[in-house]
């Protein structure tokens, strides 16, 4: 199995999808669905992506969901905050018999954010223009996210923020 641990807007879909393709391409898997799965009914080498925060079974039955996607040669992307992950991996007895990898993905930077903002700018067709100076650049728009954003805020929001600023716009 995978964890998937960041905070909102770090990309933990986006990692999930890509790692997915990537055992299906490789014929390591042959299929993906972001479903809960009921003990009982799980599909052969198939990636199972889960949202921590909707996964609301009990424990005993999270184990026994786990356990019967290993035995076949099924995985769980599991997705979550530190904070919904950490206990996670303490209670949970298939971690302890096999421990999942995991994956930490950073908060982004006003640097990081502005690109991404930049991008979807882009993607989007829209023509920013800066007075008389001609068309912004990366660092006028990490300019502008610095003045919009505070650090705690980008933190806590990430990539969001880009769709947000651009909504905005």
């Amino acid at each position: 199995h995978l964890l998937i641990i960041g905070e909102l807007g770090t990309g933990k879909n986006l990692a999930s999808k890509t790692v997915c393709d990537l055992l299906i391409l490789a014929k390591q898997l042959s299929s993906r669905s972001a479903e809960i799965p009921e003990a009982g009914k799980i599909k052969r080498k198939h990636a199972y992506e889960i949202v921590l925060s909707k996964w609301t079974d009990p424990d005993e039955e999270k184990n026994e969901i786990l356990e019967e996607m290993l035995t076949v040669g099924s995985i769980a992307i599991i997705m979550g905050t530190e904070r919904e992950v950490k206990p996670l991996q303490g209670l949970l007895e298939v971690f302890k018999k096999q421990a999942p990898w995991s994956v930490m993905l950073p908060t982004i930077s006003t640097r990081d954010l502005a690109a991404i903002t930049f991008k979807l700018v882009q993607k989007h067709g829209y023509v920013l223009r800066r007075g008389r100076l001609g068309e912004m650049n990366l660092e006028t728009m990490e300019f502008i996210v610095r003045q919009t954003h505070d650090a705690a805020l980008i933190r806590e929001r990430n990539a969001y923020l880009a769709k947000d600023m651009l909504e905005r716009a």
